[in-house]
């Protein structure tokens, strides 16, 4: 079976203020809820906790808290974590966008480096 490593970044702010207590946990939830149950991944970060900062079109920034979830799925799974779960949970939780990347992973071993 051929897996991939997906990391999806969520921001707390639906437009500039910040979701409720109550509703961001939903949409942490959410997140792992799509990668645990629907898409049968292994989540290895789950939802650490950020800050970042967004320029809007005008160059206004805005400053919001944000979470990073890192998961391993089956690579065939990554078409509809893309273009159909994610867009849905963007419009349900009323958010810009959901940040998205696929690839994959590997152990990186320790050498001496040749200069």
């Amino acid at each position: 079976m051929s897996t991939n490593v997906v990391t999806i970044t969520i921001g707390r702010n639906i437009g500039h203020e910040p979701a409720s207590d109550e509703e961001w946990q939903r949409f942490r939830s959410a997140i792992e809820w799509e990668l645990e149950v629907i898409y049968k991944g292994t989540i290895y970060v789950r939802g650490n906790e950020g800050s970042g900062e967004w320029e809007e079109e005008d160059g206004t920034k805005v400053n919001e808290t944000n979470a990073v979830f890192v998961a391993e799925v089956r690579s065939d799974v990554t078409w509809g974590i893309e273009h159909v779960a994610l867009p849905q949970l963007a419009y349900e939780f009323k958010q810009d966008a959901i940040g998205y990347a696929v690839g994959r992973g590997t152990l990186v071993k320790p050498k001496e480096a040749v200069l």
